[in-house]
């Protein structure tokens, strides 16, 4: 699984967000409808997300861990799964 940067353009506004997917055409898949795809970007590496870290995080053995971004990584994944469930 990557982070992917996205900067979507609709015809009022600008986003940018950071979500998971397997290659950029999942991605397209995942997140067409919502505007044009101004600018996709493989940002992997800036926002490592290791299992062990969640694992301690959630059992409040480790507090503040996650920024916004790789929380909104992290919940993308999990909203994905239960969707497709």
């Amino acid at each position: 699984m990557k982070a992917y940067e996205m900067i979507i353009e609709d015809r009022e506004h600008v986003f940018k967000c950071v979500r998971p997917a397997e290659n950029v055409k999942q991605l397209k898949t995942i997140y067409s409808g919502n505007g044009e795809f101004v600018r996709i970007k493989d940002v992997t590496e800036q926002y490592p997300i290791d299992v062990d870290i969640i694992r301690n995080v959630l059992q409040g053995r480790r507090a503040g861990t996650f920024g916004e971004v790789e929380t909104d990584i992290i919940c993308a994944l999990i909203q994905r799964l239960y969707e497709n469930a």
